[in-house]
C-alpha cells in the first residue's frame, strides 16, 4: 500500500520557482527562435529555388527586353511631347519587378550577394530608379533638371547583356558582350594613359608648332599662321587636334601642309604617329585580347561547375528511381522489374532519354547485354545521354566497342 501511494512533490522555495518559470520561459524563447530560423531557412530556400530556375530567369529577360523598348518609347514621347501615363505606369510596374527581385537576391545571399557585379550594378539601377519615380517625380511632378540621373537611367539597357546569356543560340553575341564588360577597367586605364600622354604631345606641339618662330615671329608665314590658328590655337586645342591621331582621323590634311613649312616638325609627327596610333592602340588590342581569353576561361570554369551539379541533382534523382524499380533489393534491376515501372517514372525517364517503352530504354541502357543493370551503370548511361547531343544509338554502339 505504501509502493502504491503517490508520493507527494516537493515544496520549491519561491527562487526555485522562479528558476522553474525562467527555464520555461527560456526553454519557450528557444522553440520561438528554432521555429523562427526554421521559417527563415525554409524562405530562403524556396525564394532560391525561384532565383535558380530557368522559368525565372526568362521572364526576367522578357521583363528587361520590355523595359529596354519601353525606355526608347518614353523617349520619343518626350520628344514629341505626347502623354507619357501609360509608359509611366509600365515604369512603376517595371521597377516594382526589379524592387522584388533585388531583395529577393539580399534575402537568399544576404551580404555575399554584394560580391557579385551584377548584384551592385542592379542595386545602383533601382536606387536612381527608386529616387526618380517615386521620391523626385512626387514632389516635383517632373524630372526636369535630373538630366545626369535620366543617362544613369538609360543605363538599364545594360542589362540586355545579362539577358543574352540566357539564351544559348547567342552564345557568341554573349562572349562579346561580356569581353567588353571585362575590359570596362583596361578602357579606364587606356583613356588615362591616352590623356597624359596627348598632354605630352600637346606641351611638345605647343612650344614647336604654335610658339614657332613662323607662326609668331617677324619671319611669320601667313599659311602657317592659319594652320596653328585652326589647329594648334592653345595646349587644349593642340591635345583636341592630337586625338585624331589616335585613329588616323584625316591626318593628313593636318601633318602635311605643316611639315611642307618646316620639315623640322617631322621627327615629331613621325613619333606621334608611331607612339599614339600604331604603338598604344596594339598594346591596348593586346591587353583587351588577353582579358577576354582568361574570361573565356573562367566561363569554361563555370560551364564545368554548372555541369557537375546539374550531374548530381541528375544522379540523386535516378538512384531514388532505381531503388523504386529494383523490388527484390539485390542491387539490380531485370526486365521484369523494368517493365513494372511506375507512371511518375516512366515519365521521368522519357524527359531524360524521349524513350516511351520500359523494354526499349532497358535495352539501351543494358550495354553489355547481362540482362541486369546495376546501379552505377543506370546512373551513367542516362547521364550520357543527357549530355551528349549524339543519338541514343551512336552512344551505346560507342560503348560496346569500349567493351
Amino acid at each position: 500500500g505504501e509502493q502504491s501511494r503517490p508520493m507527494a512533490k516537493p515544496k520549491l522555495s519561491r527562487w526555485e520557482s522562479d528558476d522553474d518559470m525562467t527555464m520555461k520561459f527560456g526553454r519557450s524563447s528557444l522553440f520561438s527562435l528554432d521555429s523562427s530560423t526554421e521559417a527563415s531557412t525554409s524562405l530562403r530556400g524556396f525564394l532560391r529555388n525561384i532565383l535558380e530556375s530557368q522559368r525565372f530567369d526568362l521572364v526576367m529577360g522578357a521583363v528587361v527586353i520590355l523595359n529596354s523598348c519601353t525606355i526608347g518609347i518614353e523617349q520619343s514621347i518626350r520628344l514629341e511631347g505626347g502623354d507619357r501615363r501609360v509608359v509611366d505606369t509600365l515604369e512603376h510596374c517595371f521597377l516594382t519587378i526589379y524592387v522584388v527581385e533585388l531583395v529577393m537576391n539580399l534575402i537568399v545571399r544576404r551580404w555575399r550577394s554584394i560580391e557579385s557585379p551584377w548584384i551592385r550594378f542592379d542595386i545602383m539601377l533601382v536606387s536612381v530608379s527608386v529616387f526618380t519615380q517615386w521620391i523626385w517625380v512626387p514632389i516635383h511632378g517632373h524630372l526636369d533638371g535630373v538630366g545626369l540621373i535620366m543617362v544613369l537611367r538609360t543605363a538599364r539597357l545594360l542589362r540586355l547583356a545579362r539577358t543574352l546569356r540566357l539564351l544559348l543560340r547567342f552564345k557568341e553575341l554573349w562572349m562579346l558582350a561580356q569581353g567588353l564588360i571585362s575590359s570596362a577597367s583596361t578602357m579606364v586605364y587606356t583613356t588615362f594613359l591616352l590623356v597624359v600622354i596627348l598632354y605630352i604631345f600637346g606641351c611638345i606641339a605647343v612650344e614647336m608648332i604654335t610658339l614657332n618662330p613662323k607662326a609668331i615671329g617677324p619671319d611669320a608665314d601667313e599659311n602657317f599662321q592659319a594652320l596653328v590658328a585652326e589647329y594648334f590655337p592653345s595646349l587644349g586645342g593642340a591635345m583636341l587636334t592630337l586625338l585624331a591621331f589616335v585613329s588616323f582621323d584625316n591626318i593628313v590634311t593636318i601633318y602635311k601642309p605643316l611639315i611642307n613649312l618646316d620639315w623640322m616638325l617631322l621627327p615629331y609627327f613621325t613619333l606621334l604617329i608611331l607612339v599614339v596610333g600604331i604603338v598604344l592602340a596594339n598594346l591596348v588590342t593586346a591587353v583587351i585580347v588577353n582579358s577576354a581569353l582568361e574570361q573565356a576561361q573562367q566561363d569554361k570554369a563555370l560551364v564545368k561547375t554548372v555541369e557537375a551539379a546539374k550531374k548530381k541533382k541528375v544522379v540523386k534523382d535516378l538512384r531514388k528511381i532505381f531503388q523504386r524499380l529494383d523490388t527484390d533489393g539485390s542491387g539490380k534491376v531485370s526486365t521484369e522489374e523494368i517493365q513494372e515501372v511506375e507512371q511518375e517514372d516512366l515519365a521521368r525517364l522519357a524527359e531524360f532519354m524521349a524513350i516511351q517503352d520500359p523494354v526499349e530504354i532497358f535495352n539501351a541502357l543494358d550495354v553489355d547485354e547481362s540482362g541486369e543493370i546495376d546501379i552505377d551503370e543506370f546512373c551513367d548511361g542516362i547521364w550520357e545521354v543527357v549530355i551528349s547531343e549524339a543519338p541514343l544509338e551512336m552512344k551505346r554502339m560507342e560503348k560496346q566497342v569500349e567493351n
